[in-house]
C-alpha cells in the first residue's frame, strides 16, 4: 500500500507521469472491495417516500396565493369543510396573535382515475402519486404552504441503482496533476444527485404554481426541504456499521449531531451538512418497521409506509417552525447585504450614485414591507413558549448512543430570540446607512447645483460684458459708416437733380 500512495501523492504532482498510477491495482482489488463494502444487501430495501417542500407567502406576496389558487380552479371547488379555506386564511392573517394550521386536503393528478374523497386536481410531476397540502400561520403576516409530496415507486426506489450499480476508479485532470476518483466517490456523487433531482421535482412545481417568496429573486435561497429515506432491514445511526459502508453514502451512519424523537418512536432526524447544497433541508430517517412502532396507527393505511407517511401530517407544525427559523436566517442575509451594498458606493461618481441610491432605496422598501412584520411578530411568538412548543414533536439529541439535556426546538426557539434582535439591529443599521447616504448625496447635490449656478452666473456675467462691448463696437462702426457715406450722398443728389433737369 505505501508504494500506491507515493503513486497517488506522484499523480496529483507531475501530470505528465499518469501512466504511472496503477490502474490495474484499483480495478482488480481496491474497486470490487469498495463496490461490496458500498452496496447494501439483495433483501436491504431503500426508499424515498416522500419529500416536503416549503414556500412562504409575506405581504408582498400574499396576492400571489389567492391568484394561485384561483388559477388552479381552488375556488370553485366544493370540499365540504375544505370549500372556505380562503375566508379562514383571511381570517388568520387579521389575528393579533399567533394563528394556526388549516388543511387543503390531497391534490391529484387531473389524469387520476383512483377513488379519492373529494381531491383536489392539478397537473403533478411525473412519478408524484399524490400531495397533501396544508397551511402554516405561526405568525399573522407570513403564510407557509408545506407540500408532502408522496412518491410512486419508480421515484421512491430511486437510489437503488445508484447504489447496486458497479464503479470503476479513474482519474482526472486538474491543474496540479491528477485526482483520483474511486468508487465510494462516483456512488456518493451519484447518491446525491438523485436526492436533489427528487428536491427539484418538488421545488419546480411549487415554484409554477405557487408564485411565493422562495420563488421570487427577492432572497438567494431555494425552497426548503425535508427528506424522509426508509430502510427495512438496517437502523440509521447504530453501532457496529463499520462494515456497511452504503449507510454512510446515504449520510446516516454517523454518531454524532443526530437528533431523536420524543415521541415518534425509531424517527431520527439530520441536519444537511452539505456546503454545496444549493437548498437548505432536513433529512428524517429510520427503520420503516420500528417507526411509530408502539403507536396505534392502523386506520390510517393499509401498509406500515402508508400509515407512517399519513401519520406525520402530525409533523406540519414542527417542520414549519424549522423553517421560520431558516427564513429569519435568509432575511439577516437579505439585509447585511442591502447594508453592504450602500458600502460599497462612490459617492464621487454623482450620476451613478443617485441611480444606485434609487435602486436600493426600492430594494429596501420591498424588504421592510415583509421583514418588519415577520421580526415583530415572531419575536412575540417566540417569547410566548407555550405557544411555540404547543403543537411541536420535540427531538433530544443523541451523542455516542446517550441522550443529552438539550431538546432541538427549545434551542431553535432560544436561537430564533437571539437572531430575531440581531435582525432588528441590522434592520436599524441599514435604515440609519440608507439615510446618512441619501443625505449625503442630497448635500453633494445641493454643492453640485450651488458650483453649477455660480458657474452659470459668472457666464452670465461673462457674456453681459462682451455683449455690451459688441454693443458698442458696433454703435461706433455704424457712425463710422454713416460719415463716410455723407459724400457718395452728396454726388447721388447732384446727379439726380442734373437728370430731372435734361428731361424738362
Amino acid at each position: 500500500m505505501k508504494s500506491i500512495f507515493k503513486k497517488l501523492v506522484h499523480s496529483e504532482q507531475t501530470p505528465e507521469n499518469n501512466c504511472d498510477i496503477d490502474m490495474e491495482y484499483f480495478h482488480n482489488e481496491k474497486d470490487p472491495k469498495d463496490n461490496l463494502e458500498t452496496t447494501p444487501p439483495s433483501d436491504e430495501k431503500i426508499r424515498i417516500p416522500c419529500i416536503w417542500a416549503f414556500e412562504v407567502f409575506p405581504p408582498e406576496y400574499i396576492g400571489n396565493f389567492y391568484e394561485s389558487i384561483d388559477r388552479l380552479g381552488w375556488l370553485d371547488e366544493k370540499i365540504d369543510s375544505l370549500d372556505d379555506f380562503q375566508d379562514t386564511l383571511l381570517e388568520m392573517r387579521h389575528r393579533v396573535g399567533s394563528s394556526g394550521w388549516l388543511n387543503l386536503g390531497v391534490i391529484v393528478d387531473k389524469s387520476d382515475k383512483r377513488h379519492w374523497i373529494n381531491p383536489r386536481k392539478a397537473n403533478l410531476p411525473k412519478g408524484v402519486s399524490y400531495i397533501r397540502a396544508s397551511i402554516f400561520q405561526a405568525i399573522p403576516s407570513t403564510t407557509m404552504l408545506i407540500c408532502q409530496f408522496n412518491f410512486e415507486d419508480d421515484l421512491a426506489n430511486i437510489l437503488e441503482e445508484s447504489l447496486q450499480k458497479p464503479y470503476k476508479t479513474y482519474t482526472k485532470k486538474h491543474k496540479r496533476g491528477y485526482r483520483i476518483i474511486g468508487v465510494e466517490h462516483q456512488k456518493k456523487s451519484a447518491v446525491d444527485l438523485n436526492k436533489e433531482y427528487l428536491n427539484s421535482i418538488c421545488a419546480t412545481w411549487l415554484k409554477e404554481n405557487f408564485a411565493g417568496l422562495y420563488a421570487s429573486d427577492a432572497i438567494r435561497d431555494e425552497h426548503p426541504v425535508c427528506m424522509f429515506l426508509t430502510l427495512e432491514k438496517n437502523t440509521p445511526f447504530v453501532n457496529n456499521q463499520s462494515l456497511h459502508n452504503y449507510m454512510a453514502i446515504l449520510d446516516i451512519s454517523q454518531q454524532w449531531d443526530v437528533w431523536i424523537s420524543d415521541k415518534l418512536e425509531g424517527l431520527y432526524l439530520q441536519f444537511t451538512k452539505d456546503k454545496n447544497a444549493i437548498r437548505r433541508s432536513l433529512l428524517l430517517t429510520g427503520n420503516i418497521h420500528h417507526i411509530l412502532q408502539n403507536e396505534d396507527i392502523e386506520h390510517y393505511g393499509e401498509t406500515k409506509e402508508a400509515r407512517v407517511v399519513n401519520y406525520f401530517q402530525y409533523l406540519d407544525d414542527t417542520l414549519g417552525t424549522w423553517v421560520l427559523g431558516e427564513l429569519l436566517d435568509s432575511y439577516i442575509y437579505k439585509i447585511t447585504d442591502l447594508r453592504d451594498l450602500y458600502g460599497k458606493m462612490d459617492m464621487n461618481n454623482l450620476h451613478q450614485s443617485i441611480k444606485t441610491i434609487t435602486n436600493l432605496d426600492h430594494e429596501v422598501l420591498k424588504s421592510q414591507k415583509n421583514i418588519i412584520p415577520f421580526m415583530i411578530e415572531l419575536k412575540n411568538y417566540c417569547n410566548n413558549t407555550s405557544s411555540f412548543i404547543h403543537n411541536i414533536y420535540e427531538f433530544k439529541q443523541r451523542e455516542q448512543g446517550r441522550f443529552t439535556r438539550g431538546n432541538l426546538f427549545s434551542s431553535i426557539r432560544e436561537s430564533m430570540i437571539q437572531r430575531i434582535d440581531l435582525l432588528i439591529e441590522n434592520e436599524k443599521i441599514l435604515k440609519e446607512t440608507a439615510n446618512a447616504t441619501r443625505q449625503i448625496s442630497t448635500t453633494i447635490s445641493s454643492d453640485n447645483v450651488a458650483e453649477t449656478n455660480m458657474r452659470l452666473q459668472k457666464s452670465m456675467r461673462t457674456m453681459t460684458i462682451v455683449m455690451l462691448i459688441l454693443t458698442v463696437i458696433s454703435t461706433c462702426a455704424t457712425i463710422i459708416s454713416i460719415r463716410e457715406m455723407e459724400p457718395i450722398k452728396s454726388m447721388i443728389t447732384q446727379i439726380t437733380t442734373l437728370y430731372h433737369n435734361i428731361q424738362k
